[in-house]
């Protein structure tokens, strides 16, 4: 595992992708007026980014993880009111250790703003599904945020999710506005 952990920091250095993305989403959704919070933001997020065209579809239950990491069980009740990130992850895929650095940042970052991040490991090998590879993964990347351990993939079928790594955008009213794979 050695590799993964260098070429997760290596990928920090120079690619600026993510954090262009940050910075546009930042830009659309932050109010000339005042300074952001996430719930206003996120009501301006429909329009600017969705434009009105996906049906709403609100956050799936988080029930099913076989374990939490970093914190007690987190439940979509429990985080109405909230802006929440959900970030679909395993500790083996590269491109998924080359998000987490940025979902940590943003955790993070945006706290005080009110953005709730949630991360929810879903196993894609045999050998991913052990709850202590998990935890040894989630100190060695510094993940502070909580983290379900979905080696059953309940979370992962509740969203109806694709791939990892898989971001979701949810507003206060639970209401997901934004997905990326």
């Amino acid at each position: 595992g050695w590799d993964t952990g260098i070429l997760a920091r290596v990928s920090l250095g120079g690619v600026g992708t993510a954090t262009t993305l940050e910075q546009t989403l930042v830009d659309r959704v932050k109010p000339s007026d005042s300074t952001p919070t996430m719930k206003s933001s996120m009501t301006m997020m429909s329009a600017a980014v969705l434009g009105g065209t996906a049906p709403p579809r609100t956050m799936p239950p988080l029930d099913g993880a076989t374990a939490w990491l970093n914190g007690p069980p987190q439940t979509a009740g429990g985080l109405r009111g909230k802006v929440v990130l959900i970030n679909f992850w395993t500790y083996s895929r590269i491109n998924c250790l080359r998000a987490v650095p940025y979902v940590e940042a943003w955790s993070r970052k945006y706290k005080d703003a009110g953005l709730v991040v949630i991360g929810v490991h879903s196993p894609e090998f045999p050998f991913e599904r052990d709850p202590a590879a998990v935890a040894r993964a989630t100190r060695e990347f510094g993940l502070t945020y909580p983290i379900a351990v979905d080696s059953d993939h309940a979370i992962w079928n509740a969203f109806d999710n694709q791939d990892r790594p898989a971001h979701y955008l949810i507003d206060a009213n639970g209401v997901i506005r934004f997905h990326h794979f």
